[in-house]
C-alpha cells in the first residue's frame, strides 16, 4: 500500500511487471466517486475497474492522439510501456 493508495495492495518493485488498472465504463461520476476512495485508502467496488498485470503495455489510436505522462506531454500514440528489471540501484545508509 504505497502512498496510502490501495490500487494494488500486492504490487512488487522487483517482479518486473506492470500493475494496470482500466476503467472500461468510465464517466465523470465514477472517475469522481473512485478518487475518493483511493484517495481515502479504500478498495475500488468490485466491477468497475479491471486490474491486471503484464510485462509490457501498448497503447494505439486511429487517428493521432497526444500521450501524456505524469503531467508531461511526451509525444503521440501509439507508445509501449514496459518495466526493465533491477535497472534502479538504491542505496540505503
Amino acid at each position: 500500500m504505497a502512498g496510502g493508495y490501495r490500487l494494488f495492495p500486492q504490487a512488487d518493485l522487483r517482479d518486473g511487471l506492470l500493475e494496470v488498472c482500466v476503467f472500461p465504463k468510465a464517466n465523470w461520476l465514477t472517475l469522481i466517486r473512485c478518487m475518493g476512495m483511493v484517495f481515502g485508502g479504500q478498495a475500488l467496488p468490485e466491477g468497475v475497474a479491471e486490474t491486471f498485470r503484464a510485462e509490457t503495455l501498448t497503447f494505439s489510436s486511429a487517428s493521432p492522439t497526444p500521450l501524456e505522462v505524469d503531467g508531461e506531454n511526451i509525444g503521440h500514440l501509439p507508445a509501449k510501456f514496459s518495466i526493465q528489471r533491477e535497472k534502479l540501484r538504491v542505496v540505503v545508509p
